[in-house]
């Protein structure tokens, strides 16, 4: 058990370093998601990752105030499988893109 929060913590701390170089516009990347390097992302492991990011991001000084339109697993889980793709995230972060240059020209929907 000591091992295992040791490795989460670990992961946290990796993660973190990953999310700082993340942060901004840019969508997180895959690697950053993916802590134990399987090529799939758990459910765990994308909250785990998102909360970083908001956590950094308040730390710069970001407004949250789009956070409840942020990407959910269940809608970038398209064969709801219980785990992520690379091919599945990317494809939802080029979809949330498309969608905000749509909604800037005012015919958009939530992604979500």
């Amino acid at each position: 058990m000591k091992i295992s929060k040791l490795i989460t913590l670990f992961l946290g701390i990796t993660l973190f370093g990953s999310v700082l170089n993340a942060t901004g516009m840019n969508p997180i990347p895959f690697k950053a998601f993916d802590h134990d390097r399987n090529g799939f992302v758990t459910k765990k492991e994308f909250i785990i990752t998102k909360k970083a990011r908001m956590k950094q991001n308040t730390h710069d000084g970001r407004l949250l105030r789009k956070s409840p339109n942020l990407l959910k697993f269940t809608r970038i889980d398209k064969n709801r499988d219980g785990r992520i793709t690379k091919r599945e995230l990317i494809h939802a972060q080029q979809l949330r893109k498309q969608n905000k240059v749509i909604k800037k020209k005012g015919r958009g929907k939530n992604f979500n």
